[in-house]
């Protein structure tokens, strides 16, 4: 008795496993989805600062649209690459790397003096920042069990909207308050700043993450085993044996194949959104850079509506296919009326606001998907796989939207072109290539 008595004094009591995991989400989440704010803030600063840097340095916007898409280039090479480095030398320090690198990529554009040094700088910043938003998704399904995902994701992805309130506003005040400090054009300060503040918090990174349950220095005995019994429990991929997570079977897997095109569809939104908003904005309300700044962050304060509500609601009835079907076909039908020139002004910019809920809300629901249908050995590099594939749409998504606005003086062949894209990924998420998730 004793014995009992002096055990339940010196060890805590264990969790239960909801109160387990929501104190887990409360210490890394916010963490993470801070890191892809500014993420999302240093990929897409460009479209703020070429406003006023294109006139510097002779930039047209076909020549903006192809830098934008170059970012892609290094960012989809070595996406696999360095989710097998998270995989083998832990999450601490992959995010720390990536953020360190990207930072000082992102600070250095104040260096750009040229079309070529833009182009160099944005192929740079992609191969730094490659392999961030897969390692978190593959992270994320380290410590929470599929039944949460939905919900999970959806707060860690909630960086990209979110990035858009503030980004904008913020790259524009930053720009404005600080043009001709000690010499400097404002965009300048404002890419030194934000790059900056990203290595300080990658370093941060360091401190703050645990690599696994298994190793956490936060979680004692009981709740490592809690936590990885909750997640096995709800593990509903393949039960592979190791061999089967060979690079190129999982590459040329049809369930890579596939959710890499559906998630291609919704990347292709996406980035035009982050890159081309404030020049369909432009065109449709007008306005100041200021006004044109906020009437973007509308956007994306939309956008991260959209996640939250079909992140909750996904999670609430398990159908993440059918709720990603339902947000593409959707989507899709808001880009045609955009592109229809059906409504015009402050019309137009509401259609758009309908896509930003939809294509945004799409992507934590798709993301629940793949830890369901993969094995865990598929997973690091699946996931990795399904993104780098997907991110060729953000590497012509914006220069075909830049092609389609120089060669015919309006955006609408290629606003077209992203609504039958997402209708044939809202197609294909409804095959049945796997189990059902």
């Amino acid at each position: 008795m004793r014995t009992d008595l002096h055990r339940s004094v010196v060890e805590p009591a264990v969790s239960s496993p909801d109160a387990l995991l929501n104190r887990i989400a409360w210490r890394i989440l916010p963490f993470l989805f801070i890191c892809y704010v500014l993420c999302n803030i240093d990929r897409s600063n460009v479209a703020i600062a070429h406003l006023e840097f294109s006139a510097e340095i002779g930039l047209s916007a076909a020549q903006y649209g192809l830098g934008a898409s170059l970012f892609f280039i290094g960012y989809i090479l070595f996406e696999v690459p360095s989710n097998m480095m998270l995989e083998r030398f832990g999450a601490r320090f992959t995010l720390t790397r990536i953020m360190v690198l990207w930072g000082l990529v992102t600070a250095g554009f104040m260096l750009v003096q040229s079309v070529g040094g833009f182009y160099l700088a944005r192929i740079l910043l992609g191969i730094a920042e490659a392999g961030f938003l897969p390692g978190m998704i593959l992270y994320l399904s380290y410590w929470f069990p599929a039944s949460r995902r939905g919900r999970i994701t959806s707060w860690f992805t909630l960086g990209i909207p979110v990035a858009g309130v503030i980004g904008s506003p913020l790259s524009s005040f930053l720009m404005v308050y600080f043009d001709g400090w000690h010499g400097l054009s404002g965009w300048k300060w404002m890419f030194i700043m934000e790059g900056g503040i990203t290595v300080l918090l990658g370093v941060l990174a360091w401190v703050v993450l645990d690599d696994k349950p298994s190793t956490s220095k936060h979680l004692n005995s009981d709740e490592k085993q809690t936590l990885i019994d909750a997640i096995e429990r709800e593990q509903t991929g393949p039960r592979e044996t190791v061999v089967n997570h060979r690079l190129l079977t999982t590459l040329r897997s049809p369930v890579t194949l596939a959710l890499g095109f559906v998630y291609f569809a919704i990347v292709m939104s996406m980035v035009v959104l982050n890159y081309w908003a404030p020049s369909f904005i432009k065109e449709a309300v007008g306005g100041t850079t200021s006004t044109i700044a906020m009437l973007s962050a509308g956007l994306y304060a939309v956008g991260a509506l959209g996640m939250i509500v079909m992140g909750w609601l996904s999670d609430r009835y398990m159908q993440r296919r059918r709720f990603v079907a339902a947000a593409l076909v959707a989507g899709a039908l808001a880009y045609s009326v955009i592109a229809s020139q059906w409504v015009s002004g402050f019309s137009s910019y509401s259609v758009l606001m309908l896509a930003a809920f939809f294509t945004y809300g799409a992507m934590p629901v798709f993301w629940s998907i793949p830890a369901s249908v993969m094995s865990k050995q598929q997973a690091a590099i699946g996931i990795a796989a399904i993104s780098a594939l997907a991110n060729v749409a953000g590497m012509i998504g914006p220069a075909i939207i830049g092609w389609s606005k120089s060669a015919t003086g309006f955006y609408a062949a290629g606003i077209y072109l992203i609504a039958v894209t997402l209708l044939l990924g809202a197609v294909v998420v409804m095959l049945r290539y796997s189990k059902p998730a």
